[in-house]
């Protein structure tokens, strides 16, 4: 984790992403770079005064009050907490000069990446640099905040209908391209099992509540939420679940959707070979790919699931089965769906 940080905001991104890849890493590289969702060093409130003072005018003029010790700190951002009125407010301001770091970043990324995927397991590489590559693309979105509320506006609109998630308002008139301004939501960490615990939350419930909210966004809706550790999802003391972090979004176009859609449905109906089918039509298997190899491996994992419900399944147990299926598949994956799979990992 520490090496992360030290190389600064874009590998500590990338350690972000990659602590929720289960089928790219091992689970102790993920529960250490899990440390790096909520626990980034934060600059200096004076360094980053300016940045809000140029885009919103004078703090006092605007505020009734921020605190100068950060919430937290992001990979691109840190959060303040503030007061507008009686409102609490949470102030995402970009890190100082941190286009210039991203850009220097990213070009010594891209010469050192042909070298570092010689060292990914080869039956995970396709799915590795696809995934690198769509990183490298989504971090430039991350760093405009106007896109970032429209996107949370879009995300908050569709959830509507559910009463057990709640996605934060913004304060146009306190946000621009560098500071974004939300309702302050506070939440229990959703992998902070002793407080959930002590909470008296279902959290049973609440792995089925994650889940169906991720993928109405994937299946159902034009925008998904496309980051999310459990530094972005948090729970309040009632167990409904709070959604954090806008930046990073994917979408997918309705064949693409209605295919995922039969993937699903071919896996719920333990079907091997309609599995691969859907598979090969989403573009997820390269041209040499071993038909039995993966058939087999599909119905090993279908059989582990078998006579259970999604309710009943050890999560961890059913997440080791699945790591172990996806290491024997040549995955490759279009660009379109290299964000998806980043989302259907929680």
């Amino acid at each position: 984790m520490n090496t992360f940080i030290s190389l600064g905001p874009v590998y500590i991104k990338l350690g972000q992403w990659l602590s929720s890849r289960a089928d790219i890493l091992p689970q102790p590289y993920m529960e250490e770079l899990a440390k790096l969702q909520d626990q980034v060093p934060a600059s200096s409130f004076e360094n980053v005064k300016p940045i809000i003072e140029k885009d919103l005018g004078p703090i006092e003029q605007k505020f009734d009050s921020i605190e100068h010790d950060a919430l937290s700190g992001a990979s691109l951002g840190q959060v303040y907490r503030g007061k507008v009125g009686n409102q609490q407010v949470a102030i995402k301001v970009k890190r100082p000069g941190i286009e210039k770091i991203v850009e220097e970043d990213l070009k010594i990324l891209k010469k050192i990446l042909p070298t570092a995927l010689k060292f990914v397991d080869p039956n995970l590489r396709f799915t590795a640099k696809a995934m690198l590559a769509q990183f490298i693309e989504t971090i430039h979105e991350e760093m405009n905040y106007t896109m970032e509320s429209s996107n949370l506006k879009s995300i908050k609109e569709n959830l509507k209908e559910y009463d057990n998630v709640i996605v934060p308002s913004v304060f146009d008139d306190l946000s621009s391209e560098n500071v974004l301004t939300m309702e302050y939501i506070p939440g229990i960490k959703i992998t902070n099992v002793q407080a959930l615990d002590e909470k008296g939350i279902d959290r049973e419930k609440l792995v089925i509540d994650v889940h169906k909210i991720f993928f109405t966004m994937l299946l159902r809706d034009t925008i998904f939420h496309a980051d999310p550790h459990p530094g972005n999802i948090s729970v309040t003391d009632d167990g409904k679940l709070i959604l954090y972090d806008f930046g990073m979004v994917g979408r997918l176009d309705n064949e693409t959707r209605m295919r995922l859609v039969r993937l699903y449905l071919a896996l719920l109906e333990k079907d091997p070979p309609r599995t691969v089918n859907a598979m090969e039509q989403l573009g997820m298997l390269v041209p040499d790919y071993n038909r039995s190899t993966i058939e087999r491996a599909i119905e090993l994992t279908v059989r582990a699931m078998h006579g259970k419900k999604p309710s009943e399944m050890e999560v961890e147990a059913l997440m080791e089965i699945a790591n172990k299926t996806m290491s024997k598949f040549p995955f490759t994956l279009p660009k379109n769906l290299a964000l998806y799979m980043r989302m259907a990992t929680i």
